[in-house]
């Protein structure tokens, strides 16, 4: 009896080890303005190669949210909702957002659009993209 829960113990340990890793792989890209930065990518996000070539994060400015929990949550769950979204943040408190999305289904656009179609008093503004 000792030696089947020790047994399970183990397998149990395994299994648990083994589920919680998170492969990331970490893209350097330019940003429009010269600089270098890096960005973590989820491996579990990227569905094939091609994926990696589409990549590209942006960073924008949102104007005319006045609460984290209303406004800058329910711009956070539109933008996560895009097609081709793979991470979408807001952060209220310095009034803009990071986004990292699949090229060939997003523009930049699509991002300002998606941004206004949540209420009429929010704009999307200053869109830098690394490349």
């Amino acid at each position: 009896m000792k030696t089947l829960n020790s047994i399970l113990t183990l397998l149990l340990l395994i299994c648990f080890v083994y589920s919680c890793k998170n492969k990331t792989e970490v893209i350097t890209k330019t940003v429009e303005n010269g600089k270098t930065e890096a960005v973590r990518v989820d491996q579990k996000q990227m569905k094939n190669a091609n994926d990696l070539e589409n990549f590209t994060a942006a960073k924008f400015t949102i104007k005319g949210m006045t609460c984290e929990i209303g406004c800058a949550k329910s711009i956070e769950k539109k933008l996560a909702k895009m097609d081709g979204m793979y991470k979408a943040k807001v952060d209220f408190e310095m009034e803009s957002a990071t986004v990292e999305f699949d090229t060939k289904k997003i523009s930049t656009e699509d991002l300002i659009s998606t941004v206004k179609s949540v209420s009429d008093s929010y704009s999307a503004q200053d869109v830098i993209i690394i490349k």
